[in-house]
């Protein structure tokens, strides 16, 4: 959301965007990616178990990492429900009207710029050339109650677009707290216990490096890994000081986590280490029989 500067909008806009519980989410993808590690995580991501599989065993962005990194909720109704993918022409426009203030002529316009044809779809940097700069119109005294509302709608569509769905910054942030070891990024002097982790670091000098050569030497540093070497539970410390809230009970789901046009599978048998747990190789009986480990995760 570069392109949308948060700044620049007016009080009454940041009000609703700070309501809305995305905000963390958009301010985390203010910051610069750190495309090496992403690369270098991404190609040990096996999509069959959506887990990383490292050279000692699996790990995985789990939902409490989610609440962690951009505050994102993961209670409530998912975004697939009552998802309508192709959604009637005139329940469109009445959308586009209501959240927008747009006319059937402009929506018409807007859904054709993808495409030659009219599409269910509208250009991200198009709506943000529309909407943003409430705060200039505020001083200019052209600025309505509505016209903020319609102004903020497009804002969290942008931040869903760009950020949500697609982006990968926040796998970032989960990089640097569960593999401290690899220094690829300081900490961010502003940030503060109970704040997003997502905001935590910024990038030191590795930024500047060749990126080949970077990514070469951290594939090679990812083959020497041991679980020794990984911080499987970084939020442990901010949860006994009572800056963050406990553990997610939706730490042992298994089963799918849904997106508007399908879905993952969740396993968290498959991430044991990351729940406080130690799982060990089975013996007979239960296969599925799990240790605690009351020292934490550092095993």
């Amino acid at each position: 959301m570069l392109d949308w500067p948060f700044k620049d909008e007016c009080e009454k806009f940041k009000t609703i965007i700070a309501n809305s519980g995305l905000a963390d989410a958009a301010e985390n993808s203010m910051l610069e990616h750190d495309r090496v590690a992403i690369s270098a995580f991404v190609e040990r991501l096996y999509p069959e178990t959506d887990t990383f599989h490292l050279s000692f065993e699996e790990m995985t962005i789990t939902p409490d990492d989610v609440v962690q990194i951009v505050r994102l909720p993961v209670h409530d109704k998912g975004v697939r429900a009552e998802f309508t993918k192709q959604l009637e022409w005139t329940k469109l426009y009445d959308l586009t009207k209501k959240y927008l203030g747009w006319d059937e002529e402009t929506s018409t316009t807007e859904f054709k710029r993808c495409m030659k044809y009219r599409t269910r779809q509208f250009n991200i940097s198009t709506l943000m050339d529309m909407f943003k700069g409430t705060n200039e119109k505020e001083e200019k005294g052209t600025l309505t109650d509505e016209q903020v509302n319609h102004a903020a709608t497009a804002y969290l569509l942008c931040v869903l677009g760009c950020v949500i769905f697609p982006n990968t910054s926040g796998n970032r942030a989960w990089i640097y707290d569960h593999f401290p070891i690899l220094k690829l990024a300081i900490e961010n002097p502003a940030w503060k216990k109970g704040d997003p982790r997502g905001t935590k670091y910024v990038f030191d000098e590795n930024h500047y490096r060749m990126k080949e050569q970077q990514l070469i030497r951290l594939r090679e540093v990812l083959n020497s890994l041991t679980a020794q070497d990984v911080c499987f539970d970084p939020y442990k410390e901010d949860r006994a000081d009572g800056h963050i809230a406990g553990r997610s009970d939706l730490c042992p789901y298994f089963g799918p986590l849904w997106q508007p046009t399908g879905y993952v599978m969740y396993n968290s048998s498959r991430v044991m280490r990351q729940h406080g747990f130690v799982q060990g190789i089975p013996k007979g009986g239960n296969p599925w029989k799990f240790l605690f480990d009351p020292g934490g995760v550092h095993v």
